[in-house]
């Protein structure tokens, strides 16, 4: 057993040590061995350190959920990344962000513009995505303060410079953001019971046709993925595949509620989606 070497049976033998006398008598001279002790604590603390477990977070998604919006806004805003091995990142906050405003999607939602005080749209993104999950599974939000927030997210000067490839980067443009505004969007024209108000369609359209004219994919950027990537797979990873997909949804949704409003539509604001083609 401890001649194995085994990371799993180092990781044995250590939770054994606090057990004393309530272990086997082929063992319990082993426990009682302070050298040996000590090397086992050293090995598996060793291998653990070599051992990535994914993004972390500062906050947890219980912890969020014991603070109101204005003080979790607050606490994030105040949050400076330390890099350092397994130190919370922000990728990691952002997924817990996700899974918080998911599971307490009602209370989110409602105050969703005390959100628009939020410095960084990392966590606007984690934030949408959890209100677009929970839509997904039929829970019920708060669209007119949703669509608020999402209205001022792309009125934010939008930003150009080129996304990170590291977990522990803060997003650098709205794009993330702006993507997951899109997917909440579709969720929500998508027929449900929790699928937006009709009333709200002006809105819907609003924050629709900014998305539709994203930047996101650039032109070189499509060829770049066309080598390798399947055409449905880009358009759901880049903004105006995402807005396009909403649209559609959108126009059925108009159909859905009022026939003679999405003939209007067509006639009307279809240029947009058109030209939307046609910039790339």
């Amino acid at each position: 057993f401890t001649q194995r070497g085994h990371f799993t049976g180092l990781q044995q033998l250590r939770f054994l040590f606090p057990l004393g006398d309530s272990v086997p008598d082929d063992l319990r001279h082993l426990l009682k061995n302070a050298s040996l002790r000590e090397r086992v604590e050293r090995l598996v603390t060793r291998q653990e350190r070599l051992v990535w477990i994914g993004p972390t977070s500062p906050f947890q998604a219980d912890q969020m959920a014991a603070w109101d919006l204005p003080e979790l806004v607050e606490a994030l805003n105040e949050w400076e990344y330390k890099p350092g091995w397994r130190m919370p990142e922000p990728e990691g906050l952002a997924r817990e962000l996700a899974t918080f405003a998911s599971q307490d999607a009602k209370r989110v939602s409602a105050q969703a513009i005390a959100l628009e005080n939020l410095q960084r749209p990392t966590y606007v993104r984690g934030i949408v995505q959890g209100l677009a999950d929970a839509v997904k599974e039929g829970r019920a939000i708060s669209w007119q303060p949703v669509l608020h927030l999402c209205k001022w997210s792309v009125e934010q000067e939008r930003g150009d410079e080129p996304e990170g490839t590291g977990l522990e980067e803060f997003d650098r443009t709205w794009e993330g953001a702006r993507k997951q505004i899109a997917w909440l969007l579709r969720r929500g024209t998508e027929k449900s019971d929790v699928e937006i108000p009709f009333d709200l369609r002006d809105d819907v359209w609003a924050i629709l046709r900014e998305l539709l004219h994203d930047p996101n994919p650039t032109e070189e950027e499509e060829r770049s993925r066309a080598e390798h990537t399947d055409p449905s797979t880009i358009a759901i990873n880049v903004v105006r595949g995402v807005a396009l997909g909403a649209t559609f949804s959108y126009t059925l949704w108009v159909a859905r509620h009022d026939p003679q409003e999405v003939r209007t539509w067509v006639e009307f604001d279809l240029d947009d989606v058109r030209e939307s083609f046609e910039e790339r």
